[in-house]
């Protein structure tokens, strides 16, 4: 009983049904391997897209703490091939600025704080 609904089954077919079947499984097992590097390749291009834009805010976010005169510590673990920053000019003489005017601040500072212990100690 079984065989029988089988063969009936595939009795119904004509050639050209089965011609038709052929093409449809054959174009399938051709072109999804080729369909599917494709979308491989634009899945790599949309994260190296995302990767590289990842770096260029990290890399902007290192120029500003720096210009800003804070210490940047990063979330990566790739810090050993640290590149050197290229600062313009005008960016370098405002980091210079910073660090004289904290220095300055710093040494008044101590400065002041010395004096009032003498000045205690005499009293």
């Amino acid at each position: 009983m079984g065989l029988e609904v089988i063969t009936a089954t595939f009795e119904q077919y004509s050639t050209q049904d089965w011609m038709k079947m052929l093409i449809i499984i054959g174009g399938y097992i051709l072109l999804r391997p080729r369909i599917q590097k494709v979308f491989e390749k634009m899945a790599d291009k949309q994260q190296r897209q995302f990767i590289d834009k990842e770096q260029k805010e990290q890399e902007e976010r290192k120029v500003k703490a720096a210009l800003e005169g804070k210490n940047f510590d990063s979330d990566d673990d790739d810090d050993e091939d640290e590149e050197d920053i290229s600062w313009g000019r005008g960016a370098r003489r405002r980091q210079k600025r910073v660090i004289k005017n904290i220095r300055k601040k710093f040494e008044d500072g101590y400065e002041a704080e010395s004096d009032k212990e003498i000045d205690d100690l005499l009293e």
